[in-house]
């Protein structure tokens, strides 16, 4: 695992064209993700933005009246931020007091860490009583992606990924796996977070993805620690909603906002 987090630091503050793809990201590809922050929590609370990338998000979130620190791995990404407070760091090792932020959140971050207990329980310990913390991204066990990506794979619109499918059969194959992952953790009483190996040779797409985030076991995880789960599931088009509504641990993302209760640490 330590390999595996030297070889994600590296590439993140190595490559220049992720830093491209991420600055073509204006304040309109954040607008769900603040959204979603402001359901739950309400300014001027002190938030802890995990993985803000180039910053957009948290200066958005700024503008929204809340007080910000921005955090990211690579100094790349975050070089040139002009405005707000940003810093460079490791999630699984926050450099702050216990009890310092009002909410901790993330969005299209969790599935590239690859310790994520290790970050979810920094999180909490930066996170003062009652305060909440706000995942959202990608469901990388959901079936959708993969029936997606078999359709995608047929009229030739996409390339083969090596988590969604790399031949329409093989993503079919993957959507019938998901969902029985998805019953074998709905059904058990332990927590195993899965990682797998990124495929770092192309930009984008979740091909950087290192562990398989689902809402089962971030949910679970977050309720062994003490925490209430205020929300688990988002959709943003019609059909998207109606799943996430009926079935949110099989739709196509991992939203969780979850409360620190008073007495946990």
């Amino acid at each position: 695992m330590q390999d595996l987090r030297s070889e994600m630091t590296d590439y993140y503050n190595s490559s220049s064209d992720y830093a491209k793809m991420l600055s073509r990201h204006g304040e309109e590809y954040f607008s769900h993700y603040v959204n979603y922050v402001r359901r739950f929590v309400e300014p001027p609370a002190v938030i802890l933005d995990l993985g803000c990338g180039r910053g957009v998000s948290s200066k958005v979130l700024s503008e929204h009246g809340y007080d910000v620190i921005g955090l990211d791995l690579s100094w790349l990404f975050l070089r040139g931020t002009s405005s707000g407070r940003y810093l460079v760091a490791d999630a699984s090792r926050l450099p702050f007091p216990d009890s310092t932020f009002d909410a901790v959140a993330g969005f299209e971050f969790i599935e590239h860490v690859p310790a994520a207990d290790k970050v979810l329980d920094e999180s909490l310990r930066v996170l003062k009583p009652e305060g909440k913390i706000i995942l959202l991204g990608s469901n990388m066990l959901s079936p959708f992606h993969c029936v997606k990506q078999c359709i995608n794979l047929a009229l030739k619109r996409v390339e083969p990924h090596h988590i969604f499918g790399t031949a329409s059969f093989d993503a079919l194959q993957k959507a019938a796996s998901r969902i029985k992952a998805i019953r074998k953790r709905l059904a058990s009483d332990t927590v195993t977070f899965e990682y797998v190996t990124p495929n770092l040779g192309k930009v984008g797409g979740d091909h950087d993805c290192v562990f398989l985030a689902n809402p089962v076991e971030i949910s679970k995880y977050l309720q062994s620690a003490g925490c209430e789960i205020i929300s688990c599931g988002f959709g943003r088009g019609t059909a998207s909603r109606l799943i996430a509504t009926c079935a949110p641990n099989y739709c196509g993302s991992t939203a969780i906002a979850a409360r620190k209760k008073g007495g946990q640490r």
